[in-house]
C-alpha cells in the first residue's frame, strides 16, 4: 500500500497485516481521486474508519488543507503521519462518539471518507449522524467504500447518490446531502 500521487508519491504506507483488515485497492484509490483530483486544493476532509489513513493522507498529499483521522485504533495512522511529516486531529475513539465531538467543536468537512467494515451498518449509521449533526458542508461529498453487492436505496429522502462505481469486489459510492431547507 502506497500513497499514488501528490507531494507524498510512491511513500509506502504500514498497515495491519491481518486478514481483518481490507485496505482500499490502488485501482480503487486511484479512481476516487482521479474524480476529486481537482476539487482537493484547501479543502478539509474526514477519514473516518480510517485504518491506516490511507484516504486521508492521499488527499493531503494532493492538496488537502486539512485531515481529520477516526477510528478506535490510529496506531498506523499516527506511523504514517509521521512517515509522511503530516500533521492532523486524531479522534481514537468509536465512529458515533467522534461524529458528536467533531459536531461540538463545530467542525465540517469539504469530504468525507467512510470506509466501514462491509459487514457491519456502521456506513448507513454514520451517514445518518453525519447529516443529523451537518458535519458535511454545502456541495460536499461523501466517498462511500462498500461491498459491491451493498444495496444503498434505503437512506432516506435527504440523501442523493451521484455516483457509483465497482472494483472488483469493492463499491464505491459518492454520496450527497439534498438541500432541504
Amino acid at each position: 500500500m502506497r500513497i499514488i500521487s501528490g507531494k507524498h508519491r510512491g511513500k509506502k504506507l504500514f498497515f495491519p497485516d491481518t486478514d481483518k483488515v481490507r485496505p482500499t485497492t490502488d485501482k480503487a484509490k486511484e479512481a476516487v481521486f482521479g474524480i476529486l483530483h481537482f476539487l482537493l486544493k484547501e479543502t478539509a476532509v474526514l477519514d473516518l474508519f480510517a485504518g491506516s489513513g490511507a484516504l486521508g493522507l492521499e488527499a493531503l498529499s494532493r492538496g488537502a488543507a486539512s485531515a481529520v483521522f477516526c477510528d478506535i485504533d490510529l496506531k498506523f495512522v499516527r506511523k504514517n503521519l509521521l512517515l509522511a511529516g503530516e500533521t492532523a486531529d486524531l479522534y481514537e475513539c468509536d465512529f458515533l462518539s467522534a461524529l458528536d465531538r467533531l459536531s461540538a467543536r463545530g467542525k465540517t468537512f469539504d469530504f468525507i471518507f467512510l470506509d466501514p467494515p462491509y459487514e457491519s451498518d456502521c456506513g448507513e449509521l454514520a451517514v445518518k449522524r453525519i447529516y443529523e449533526k451537518g458535519l458535511l458542508k454545502k456541495g460536499g461529498k461523501i466517498i462511500f467504500e462498500h461491498s459491491r453487492a451493498k444495496d444503498l436505496k434505503d437512506f432516506g429522502d435527504y440523501v442523493t447518490i451521484s455516483d457509483s462505481r465497482s472494483y472488483g469486489t469493492q463499491g464505491v459510492s459518492f454520496i450527497e446531502f439534498r438541500d432541504m431547507f
